[in-house]
């Protein structure tokens, strides 16, 4: 039982650092405005413009 846990827990506390994983944008990068985005732009959790979802 213990084992499996810990299996568990390891193969969660990898699945949530991986997601976060990005390298934050520098200088002009940042402020790339993607193109054709109906609903506008969003910061992305990197910090770069990203198009933003529209409704549902």
């Amino acid at each position: 039982m213990f084992p499996c846990f810990l299996l568990l827990l390891g193969l969660a506390l990898t699945t949530e650092a991986s997601f976060y994983m990005c390298t934050p944008c520098r200088g002009e990068e940042c402020d790339l405005i993607p193109e054709g985005c109906l609903y506008g732009t969003v910061r992305d959790a990197c910090g770069r413009l990203v198009c933003a979802a529209g409704p549902g």
